[in-house]
């Protein structure tokens, strides 16, 4: 693909939005996970929230990525497939926040250090974004590898800070337009209700972050319809298998 503007940040953007609202149901069902499971309160529920990021982002990424369905199997393997690399990843990044929060210990309380921290946290999550991606699309097994090849891809595509700049001004103009908000609201309903609703929001916004990064990616290394392995399946029956890999019109 010869023309830089088909894989710019703003197509990435738009195919990313075509890419999410072409599997509604991959997207009603992760907002209703979000809503049901809420915010992590402690660490038995943080932990169960790592594992279920780390096994259903594989299946999303793979769904986005292929630009098809793929159906209930599909999307399992692919969640089953790629759980192993991406729970690496959560916990390789797990290990540097607490690195940092080690070697900084009480000095976070510095306004300098907290800023620091929080422009460490946007840089790990723009590289857990793209070493995902690569996790997906690729099919990559070593969690530190992708991490790598995540950062070598960022840094040797500035538009990707462009696209994630932009995605991450979405969110937060969402959040602030939420807390300004709710302060209105005398109803306790109402500013549930509110509050449901911008959880919709943000969680679509980060599902077409995620969509889009893999736009980008596929334009600038890949074509559009790349994946480096075929549909992820749970494995047929030997009798289903030797059905399908037999001769035209012969019968096992």
């Amino acid at each position: 693909m010869d023309d830089r503007r088909s894989q710019g940040a703003a197509h990435a953007f738009a195919d990313g939005m075509s890419r999410v609202a072409a599997a509604p149901v991959l997207l009603a069902g992760t907002i209703a996970l979000v809503l049901f499971y809420g915010a992590p309160v402690d660490l038995r529920s943080a932990a169960g929230a790592l594992l279920l990021w780390a096994f259903f982002s594989g299946g999303i990424l793979d769904r986005y990525a292929r630009r098809r369905a793929t159906r209930a199997a599909g999307f399992s393997g692919a969640c089953g497939a790629h759980f192993g690399a991406m729970l690496r990843l959560g916990l390789v990044m797990l290990l540097v926040i607490a690195l940092f929060h080690a070697v900084v210990g009480s000095a976070f309380a510095n306004p300098y250090v907290h800023k620091a921290g929080f422009v460490l946290a946007l840089t790990m999550f723009l590289l857990l974004s793209f070493a995902q991606v690569r996790i997906a699309v690729e099919d990559r097994r070593s969690a530190v590898g992708a991490l790598f090849a995540g950062a070598r891809f960022v840094l040797r595509n500035p538009s990707a800070m462009v696209l994630y700049v932009f995605a991450g001004l979405l969110i937060a103009g969402t959040q602030i337009a939420y807390e300004s908000t709710v302060r209105t609201l005398d109803s306790e309903s109402a500013a549930l209700a509110l509050t449901d609703t911008a959880i919709a929001i943000e969680t679509t916004l980060l599902l077409v972050w995620l969509a889009s990064a893999i736009a980008f990616f596929q334009g600038r290394l890949a074509h559009a319809g790349y994946t480096a392995a075929p549909p992820l399946l749970w494995p047929e029956s030997p009798a289903a298998e030797a059905i399908g890999h037999a001769a035209p019109g012969h019968t096992p």
